[in-house]
């Protein structure tokens, strides 16, 4: 099979996507036709081995599909660089759409920043990712444990709890994008006035029921 470079959309002056993987339907060269764009090399596997399987058995599977954009954080983006991103991401989440077309998947959750989807996917739809050009990967999702063992130590929290001054956060509002924190522990109550304030404002769950994973929201 050949892979097909995004040449047209790279960013800045650097071609991130060339070689790297299938770009969107529009980058395959009609039959016949040279493109510089076409490398010759071949595809590594598209759907984890093991999912049609499951798929059969269970009739549809959770699954993480990666597209085959090339993207980079976007604090790094110009403004028009990040919107070429976007529009890249955009081409290639419709094109995923379009191939799950009659497969009886679901798209569960998109995303605007992220080159992916998680869709619930039949066999048939496990078959038009494994064959459309805008995906690069798909994966089980499943749910992972946290391991919290060493995460002081790996994001240097300690060095900035003991740093002169010390950084304690006073006066910032704090945004956590994580497993989850229990609002009611010690740590986020503090006694003023008689009062317990809490220090967790705020929180939303993202959690998901799906039957085929066993996973209740929470």
């Amino acid at each position: 099979m050949l892979r097909v470079a995004r040449g047209a959309l790279a960013i800045g002056s650097v071609i991130i996507g060339t070689a790297v993987g299938f770009g969107s339907e529009s980058s395959v060269a009609a039959p016949g036709v040279a493109s510089p764009d076409v490398v010759p090399v071949e595809r590594p596997w598209v759907v984890e081995p093991g999912l049609e399987r499951e798929a059969a058995e269970r009739g549809r599977v959770r699954v993480i599909v990666l597209f085959d954009t090339p993207a980079r954080p976007e604090t790094s983006l110009a403004v028009q660089e990040l919107a070429a991103q976007r529009a890249a991401i955009a081409a290639d989440r419709a094109a995923v759409g379009r191939s799950l077309q009659g497969t009886g998947s679901a798209v569960i959750r998109q995303f605007r920043y992220v080159p992916g989807l998680v869709v619930s996917a039949t066999t048939q739809g496990l078959e038009a990712l494994s064959r459309s050009a805008a995906v690069s990967s798909v994966e089980r999702d499943v749910v992972v444990e946290p391991l919290l063992a060493s995460s002081t130590g790996i994001i240097e929290a300690d060095e900035m709890w003991n740093s002169t001054p010390a950084y304690r956060g006073t006066g910032q509002t704090i945004a956590i994008l994580d497993t989850g924190v229990d609002a009611d522990h010690p740590e986020f109550l503090k006694v003023s006035g008689g009062f317990i304030i809490r220090r967790v404002v705020a929180g939303a769950c993202f959690s998901s029921t799906d039957e085929s994973q066993g996973s209740t929201t929470l």
